[in-house]
């Protein structure tokens, strides 16, 4: 079964789907990776469609799809055997090319690739900060500046506050820091910006951002970041003891208690309650000082870098940058100290496993939640830092890399993410799905072609080194194989924070290639040959299943038997035929360190 949602976006959840089958004269569906070193590649499928009526042309006006023949729309196909139905490929229609033929036949040639094409075409910002605020702005933000642009526009909720600097560019000598967006405004003490009011409201404000200056606060008053021009005289600032301070004459304050004007960037929140005094955090730290009074449910703020105050400073000096207000009614500051992480580590926090930052990368694209997030396994290991501003794909492949782990879109074009036990622990990793062989016996699918049979160097290694996020390395070496083969290094760049992890990955790898292993290139079925068993099978394999592969090559000695994991799966089919094509890597068993169950001794332990 063809089916093409014509009238449906690209992202839509929910899709209108058309059948197209009867139209369909051949196709092919690809979806894995070459071996099990390769990331894998973006899961593809091509169909061949009888055009006579030309249904199929984008030109032609009176065909039923007129008008909605556009790229991207969401194609998938499935197969029923017996009664049950099993997917087979889900992703989206790059486009439809015509192949007219003059003796009146024509037919329309699409290709179609799964959601891995989407997170390639998506660049992430720049910065995990970045995407942070502006997530939380875009949801309960009152206002935003990045304060970073070349022109310097203030970005605000829906465009209603329509700031805009006295003055357009960042003064000369201004220097960002690697985790701001642009460059940062430097304020010289002679401008700002004024315009309509950010409201507070009854249910409290927070205000947060970067700040970075040596000033102190005339005596007894500050240097302004942020004011009212109004009667409450609210002001956010730095005192003249270089604290970061919230004053207002008809409600709370609060200061940091420590200075904060050292010349050094600092991120800071300040939260105004709806009952309870202001509370202040710098740099992820609670350091509320000398708090009194309660909620301020001032007229809003309309200053910033300036305040019309008797006696505070007219205008601030110094940096700033990633100013934002919140609806306090919505945010609390645990979120605020993990965008403190995330501004000056990239980190969600600072011991963020790799599970969050991936889901954390999957919001950023825009890939819709009921497409796989609920299917990602939980990773085992400390995420040391990640490379915004690349695609999501990209960012995605690393952190697999870096768990040891699988990442890809599957048939049903579910999002998957397999984390480095997946092998040894998922139920259809562990137990073989099938056999393929050339027994002939009654419950095994018989293959009429096979690949390559081979021991090889290729896969080689003996000396492996694992290098962390910071560039620090660990490497481990089998004395017994350098000795039998030779040396054959392999260096392996990870975002992993710490060196045990390291160890761990190294010695799994070590484990996995130190001897060259039995590898069946590919073998290729017809089902149809022995339909009752080999269709449910085979229509039913998926990528990383565990099956059992069998042969004796000129009908010779012993049957060879190896169990694989299946890397890549692929179908050709027209209405009389279908041939399925495999490949899978050894299943190749290690002692797992860190897991409860295959870590312990004359338990369950599997050793290579």
């Amino acid at each position: 079964v063809v089916e093409v949602a014509f009238t449906s976006d690209s992202l839509d959840t929910t899709p209108t789907w058309v059948d197209i089958t009867s139209y369909v004269r051949a196709g092919s569906i690809r979806s894995g990776r070459t071996n099990e070193l390769d990331e894998f590649q973006t899961g593809s499928c091509a169909l061949t469609l009888d055009n006579r009526d030309r249904r199929f042309d984008p030109l032609y006006a009176s065909g039923p799809y007129y008008g909605n023949l556009k790229a991207r729309r969401q194609c998938r196909i499935r197969a029923t055997y017996s009664a049950v139905t099993y997917d087979l490929f889900y992703g989206f229609v790059s486009g439809w090319t015509l192949s007219p033929d003059l003796s009146g036949d024509s037919v329309c040639q699409i290709e179609g690739y799964d959601g891995l094409s989407y997170l390639a075409g998506v660049d992430l910002p720049p910065d995990y900060f970045t995407w942070k605020a502006m997530d939380y702005a875009d949801r309960h933000g009152l206002s935003y500046w990045p304060l970073g642009g070349d022109t310097s526009q203030c970005v605000d909720k829906l465009d209603q506050y329509n700031w805009t600097f006295t003055t357009a560019q960042p003064q000369a000598g201004s220097v960002p820091s690697q985790w701001m967006q642009g460059s940062s405004t430097r304020f010289d003490g002679t401008y700002g910006a004024i315009g309509p009011l950010v409201p507070r409201n009854a249910f409290g404000w927070v205000v947060s951002g970067f700040i970075n200056t040596t000033e102190f606060g005339p005596a007894g008053f500050v240097t302004p970041i942020l004011a009212n021009a109004g009667p409450d005289n609210a002001t956010i600032g730095v005192d003249d003891s270089g604290r970061l301070v919230f004053r207002n004459s008809s409600a709370g304050s609060a200061n940091s208690g420590f200075p904060i004007n050292d010349g050094n960037w600092h991120f800071f929140t300040i939260l105004s309650q709806v009952s309870g005094p202001p509370v202040i955090y710098v740099d992820g730290y609670n350091l509320t000082f000398d708090a009194t009074g309660s909620a301020d449910n001032g007229t809003g703020w309309n200053m910033l870098g300036l305040s019309n105050h008797v006696g505070d400073a007219v205008a601030f000096t110094g940096e700033l940058a990633h100013i934002q207000i919140w609806d306090g009614g919505y945010i609390n500051l645990n979120a605020h100290t993990r965008l403190y992480d995330a501004g000056i580590r990239g980190l969600l926090d600072e011991n963020a496993v790799q599970f969050d930052t991936l889901i954390d990368v999957v919001f950023a694209s825009g890939w819709p939640d009921d497409w796989g997030i609920n299917f990602f396994e939980p990773a085992t290991v400390l995420y040391g830092g990640m490379k915004w501003g690349q695609s999501a794909l990209t960012v995605l492949q690393q952190l697999a890399l870096t768990e040891g782990g699988r990442v890809f879109v599957d048939q049903a074009g579910m999002l998957r993410f397999y984390n480095r036990s997946h092998d040894f622990t998922a139920a259809r990793s562990t137990t073989s799905q099938a056999t393929y062989s050339d027994s002939g016996l009654a419950g095994v699918v018989p293959f009429y072609a096979v690949g390559e049979i081979s021991f090889s160097d290729e896969y080689l290694a003996n000396n492996v080194t694992v290098k962390t996020a910071n560039g620090t390395a660990y490497t481990v070496q089998d004395a017994t194989s350098i000795t039998t083969y030779g040396m054959v290094a392999k260096e392996i760049d990870t975002s992993l924070a710490s060196l045990a992890d390291a160890q761990t990955y190294g010695s799994i790898y070590l484990q996995k290639y130190k001897e060259p292993d039995l590898r069946i290139q590919e073998w290729k079925v017809a089902p149809q040959a022995k339909g009752s068993i080999a269709f449910p099978l085979v229509l039913d394999a998926r990528l990383a299943d565990r099956v059992t592969f069998e042969i004796k090559p000129n009908n010779l000695g012993d049957r060879i038997s190896e169990d694989l994991i299946v890397e890549q799966i692929s179908h050709e089919f027209t209405p009389d035929s279908w041939i399925t094509t495999f490949s899978g890597s050894p299943a190749t068993a290690t002692w797992l360190l860190e897991d409860a169950v295959y870590g312990l001794l004359e338990s369950t332990t599997i050793l290579g």
